[in-house]
Formats: structure tokens, sequence, C-alpha cells
């Protein structure tokens, strides 16, 4: 039995280095998919990132062209009560106003954009420190 009990032995030490063997295969398997799928999930955020930032910019070139129409509307209110033109600066005004409002909303988006902007960037940060990691 001394023969056949250190052969049986011999059988189970190689069955657990070749399970053990597997397991490690295993982990690197789900190790470089994890890798894979972090990957992909920083390219998105940064994709994400980008369009955000492309939005804002728009935007911000909206508001300018806004402001720019405020400061208009007001300088030919302005310049029409100067010269007696009563109804037509208050055409002016009204149009400012409404102008005004339009600016007002983009400012907000603007802002809303700011928020999600700085929560992408944090998520993109965190994804690259994960990854280095």
């Amino acid at each position: 039995m001394g023969l056949l009990g250190t052969l049986l032995n011999l059988g189970k030490a190689k069955m657990g280095e070749a399970e053990e063997k597997i397991e490690d295969n295993n982990r690197i398997a789900f190790a470089k998919q994890d890798i894979t799928k972090a990957e992909e999930d920083l390219r998105n955020a940064r994709v994400g990132l980008a369009q955000t930032k492309a939005a804002m910019i728009g935007l911000q070139r909206k508001i300018n062209a806004k402001k720019e129409e405020v400061a208009d509307r007001t300088d030919k209110a302005k310049k029409l009560k100067a010269a007696g033109q009563e109804a037509l600066a208050k055409q002016q005004w009204v149009i400012r106003s409404e102008v005004n409002k339009e600016l007002t909303i983009l400012e907000s988006s603007y802002a809303q954009y700011e928020t999600i902007y700085q929560k992408q960037e944090s998520n993109v940060k965190t994804l690259t420190e994960n990854l280095s990691n």
C-alpha cells in the first residue's frame, strides 16, 4: 500500500496544481475583462466630456450674441428716445426685454452644463486613477 499511497498522493498533488493553474488562468482572464471594461468606460466618459464641452462652447456663443443684441437694443432705444421717437424706442425696449429673457434661459442652461461637465470631469479622473492602479 506504500507505493500505491505515494502514487495516489502524487496524483492528488498534480490535480491540485492543475486546479490552481486553472484558477490562476481564470483570475487572469477576469482581470483582463475588467481592464477592457474600464478602458471602454473611460473612453465613453471622455467622449461624453468632449460632447458636453462642445455644447457649452455653442451655448457661450449664443449667450455672447444675445448679450450683444441686448446692448444694441438698449443703445437704439436710448437714441430713439433722445430723438423724440417714443413709440419706436418703446418697441426696442420690448424686443430687448424678450431677448433678455432668452439670455437668462441660455445662461441657466449653461450653468447646468457646467455642473454636468464638472461631474463628468471628476468621473474621468476617477476612472483614469482606477485604471492606473
